[in-house]
């Protein structure tokens, strides 16, 4: 079975851009623009891949996304992005189940 992979990113050029590349090599993918429409999609389907921005709208609401992960798919591997990264907000997200 093809793995799936969700990417969250408030940029829209990044979701379309991850999402195209994977279909590309033959990933199924799905992309989400903010934090309660990934909740939904998470709830709705099971990804083996999360690619999840950390600075959404704001910080707090990657991190709560990251939050939301873990209680509704603990079994989805994490890889956060960002491009404001900190060593608090690594141990942060570290800390959260995800790879940074």
């Amino acid at each position: 079975m093809k793995p799936r992979v969700l990417v969250v990113d408030d940029e829209h050029a990044i979701v379309l851009g991850l999402t195209s590349l994977l279909d590309l090599h033959d990933i199924e993918s799905a992309g989400a623009f903010d934090r309660l429409t990934a909740e939904a999609m998470i709830k709705e389907t099971f990804f083996d891949v999360i690619l999840a921005d950390i600075r959404l709208e704001t910080e707090e609401e990657g991190l709560e996304l990251l939050e939301d992960i873990q209680r509704l798919s603990p079994r989805s591997r994490v890889l956060s992005m960002t491009g404001y990264a900190t060593p608090e907000l690594e141990r942060q997200v570290l800390a959260l189940g995800s790879s940074s």
